[in-house]
C-alpha cells in the first residue's frame, strides 16, 4: 500500500533522510522508533506529503507509491483523501476554533453531505469519549485534550491511512486506554497505521513491526517479541523507552510540612475564567532540593496552576509566598521559570545559541555552564540552528537548557520529557537532580512515570487522590 524508494532528504544542508527504502502493506501497522532528531517525523511527512510540498525548500530525492501511484501525480487534496495526520503539536493541524467544527472540517473539506458530516462528528466523539468536549472552543483546552481532538479529527473521515506522531505525548493513563482500544478496533478493520513515536507500551499488541532508524537510515527491524526481550541496558543504548507500563514509584505528598522554610507555598489558590472554576482551594509547600511531580488527568488544571505560580494568570484568590514573601503574579516571572508545553512558544531568536543567552548574566562561568549544558543534551554540534528546525525532543532539550540556566530558584517543566528517547529522558532526570541539589525547588507536570521514577521526590495529585 506504501512504497518509499531510495528517500533522502535534507531541511538545509545536511541531510535528515538517507536512501530510506520501506514497504508497508494495506492494513498493516508499524511504529519507527529510535533517537530523537534521527529522521522518524521525516519519514512519515513524505507519507502524508508535507516532505517535499510543505518543506519545500528542502532538498528531496526518490520516490513515494500510495496504492501503486507515484504520488506525484496526486495532488495534496487527493492524498489527503486517503492519508489521515495526527501531528506531534496537534495546534499545528487545527482550523476551526471549535471543537465539533475542528472534528467535522475534514468531512467538509472533501464535500460529504451535511447528513453524514453530523453522523460522523457524533459518531468519532463518542467513540473517542469527547462528550465532555463538545461546544468547547480550542484555545481552552488542556495539551492532552487538543490531542484527543487532533486523532479525532484525522480518523472521522475514515482515511485508509493514518500517521501519528508522538500521539500518546500528552495523553493520561485513561486517554491512552482509550487510544489503544481504538486502534484495535482500526486494526480489526484493515486500517494501515503508521507511528513515530517513543512511549511504545500501549502499542505492543497492535504494532506488526518495529523500524529503528538512526541518523536518517532504517537500521533494523524488531518484532514485538524481540523488543521485549532487548533487556534495558540495551533498551537504554538504543534510545528505546520500555515496552511494558510503567507503575510510579512511592514517593513522598508534597503536602507533608518540614521543619526547615518553605522555597515556595501555595495559599488556598483559586482560579476562574470565564465564570468556569478552573482550580479550586489549592494549596502547598515546596523546598529547596525537591523535584516534585504534578500529576492529575488532562484537563484537571495542571497547567493552568502552573501558570498561576509563575504569575501568566493572576490567581482568583489565595496567595503564593515565595521564601516566606507574598509575590504578586506580575513579578512572579523574576522568580519562577516556566517552560511551556508547546515549546516553539518560548522560542524567539535565529538560533540554539542566541536562545539560550538572551536575558542571562553572560558570566564567563555561566558561558562555561551553557556549553557545558549543550554538549549534555547533544545540542552543541548544531548551536548555530534554528530553533524552529529542530525536532520535537530536540525543542524540549533546548527548552530545559534554558530553563536551567535562568538562574530562577524554582523551575517548572511542563511535559519535559514530550518527544525524548530513553537516552534523553535519563539526561533529563540527572540534570534536574543536579538542578535541585543547587537548591532549587523543580515542578514537573507529567503523565511519564517513566521520569517520575527517574527523578521526582514527592507529588502534589489535582485530582485530590
Amino acid at each position: 500500500m506504501i512504497h518509499l524508494k531510495n528517500i533522502s532528504f535534507a531541511y538545509g544542508k545536511a541531510y535528515c533522510l538517507k536512501e530510506v527504502s520501506l514497504k508497508i502493506k494495506k492494513g498493516e501497522t508499524v511504529a519507527i522508533i529510535g533517537p530523537s532528531g534521527n529522521g522518524k517525523t521525516s519519514i512519515i511527512r513524505t507519507i502524508n506529503g508535507l516532505i517535499p510540498h510543505y518543506f519545500a525548500e528542502g532538498k528531496f530525492e526518490g520516490s513515494v507509491y500510495i496504492n501503486g501511484k507515484d504520488t506525484k501525480e496526486l495532488s495534496m487534496w487527493e492524498r489527503g483523501k486517503i492519508v489521515g495526520s495526527v501531528f506531534q503539536d496537534p495546534r499545528t493541524q487545527f482550523f476551526s476554533d471549535k471543537v465539533e467544527g475542528e472534528i467535522a472540517f475534514s468531512c467538509e473539506n472533501y464535500g460529504f453531505d451535511h447528513d453524514k458530516i453530523v453522523d460522523y462528528t457524533n459518531d468519532i466523539i463518542k467513540e473517542l469519549k469527547l462528550k465532555e468536549l463538545k461546544g468547547k472552543k480550542l484555545s481552552g483546552l488542556s495539551s492532552g485534550e487538543r490531542q484527543k481532538v487532533a486523532i479525532a479529527s484525522a480518523m472521522v473521515a475514515k482515511a485508509k491511512i493514518l500517521i501519528f506522531d508522538e500521539p500518546s505525548a500528552n495523553l493520561d493513563d485513561e486517554g491512552i486506554e482509550n487510544l489503544s482500544c481504538i486502534l484495535k478496533t482500526l486494526k480489526y478493520y484493515g486500517t494501515t497505521m503508521i507511528f513515530a513515536e517513543h512511549r511504545i507500551y500501549y502499542l505492543m499488541d497492535i504494532v506488526d513491526r518495529f523500524l529503528y532508524i538512526k541518523d536518517g537510515r532504517i537500521i533494523r527491524e524488531y518484532t514485538k517479541e524481540e523488543i521485549k526481550a532487548l533487556g534495558l541496558l540495551k533498551q537504554k543504548e538504543l534510545g528505546i523507552r520500555c515496552p511494558f507500563k510503567t507503575t510510579i514509584k512511592p514517593l513522598q505528598k508534597i503536602s507533608i510540612k518540614e521543619d526547615k522554610k518553605p522555597l515556595i507555598e501555595i495559599k488556598n489558590i483559586v482560579l476562574n475564567i470565564k465564570g468556569k472554576n478552573i482550580i479550586n482551594n489549592c494549596s502547598f509547600l515546596g523546598y529547596a532540593g525537591q523535584i516534585i511531580a504534578i500529576l492529575g488527568s488532562n484537563g484537571s488544571g495542571k497547567t493552568s496552576l502552573a501558570k498561576v505560580i509563575s504569575g501568566i494568570y493572576k490567581e482568583s484568590k489565595g496567595n503564593v509566598l515565595i521564601e516566606g514573601n507574598k509575590i504578586t503574579h506580575k513579578k512572579r516571572n523574576k522568580k519562577v521559570w516556566y517552560g511551556a508545553n508547546e515549546t516553539q512558544t518560548q522560542f524567539f531568536t535565529n538560533s540554539i545559541e542566541q536562545e539560550i543567552l538572551t536575558g542571562i548574566n553572560k558570566t564567563p562561568e555561566l558561558l562555561d555552564k551553557a556549553r557545558s549544558l549543550l554538549r549534555v543534551f547533544d545540542l552543541y554540534d548544531i548551536r548555530y540552528k534554528h530553533p524552529y528546525a529542530l525536532s520535537g525532543g530536540q525543542k524540549q532539550r533546548l527548552s530545559i537548557v534554558c530553563g536551567l540556566l535562568s538562574e530562577r530558584k524554582i523551575l517548572i517543566l511542563d511535559e519535559p520529557s514530550s518527544g525524548l528517547d530513553y537516552k534523553n529522558m535519563e539526561i533529563l532526570a540527572k540534570t534536574i537532580k543536579y538542578a535541585a541539589s543547587l537548591g532549587k525547588a523543580i515542578f514537573i507536570i507529567t503523565h511519564d512515570y517513566e521520569l517520575v521514577n527517574a527523578c521526582c521526590t514527592h507529588y502534589y495529585n489535582l485530582t485530590g487522590e
